[in-house]
């Protein structure tokens, strides 16, 4: 008899899976029934009409991501973006921290902290030309 581990699933956990509809999503976990139904906000799909959407499935068909994978640049550009559109700033800065963006000037990407009891965080794109002063 094979088990799984859904029980470990909770609210607020990365989960890939599939809806009732055989749509794959990405997203993260919203809520939970007792009946082992969850309700996902979807951030990624091979449904494009879903993404931004919630979803409801069963528990049996979703899987946790893992809690600190290693992401591509592309993959992290878009985790930042999401956090931006949730305005969710802690996730915006463990993401810029956890990333070589933050420190490699080939990126053209740079991270300001500010001091102080005022914390700012901001991320400027450097152009080419203004690197050149042109």
């Amino acid at each position: 008899m094979t088990t799984t581990n859904h029980t470990a699933i909770q609210v607020g956990d990365w989960i890939i899976g599939t809806s009732h509809l055989d749509e794959k999503f990405i997203g993260y976990v919203d809520s939970r029934t007792e009946d082992n139904i969850v309700k996902i906000w979807v951030s990624q799909s091979d449904n494009d009409n879903i993404v931004g959407e919630f979803v409801q499935t069963k528990l049996s068909r979703i899987k946790k991501l893992p809690e600190n994978p290693s992401y591509t640049q592309e993959e992290l550009i878009s985790l930042m973006d999401l956090a931006l559109v949730t305005k969710d700033k802690e996730w915006f800065q463990d993401l810029i921290s956890e990333s070589y963006l933050s420190t490699n000037p080939l990126t053209g990407w740079t991270s300001e902290a500010g001091s102080g009891n005022n914390h700012t965080f901001s991320m400027k794109w450097r152009s080419r030309a203004n690197e050149r002063n042109l």
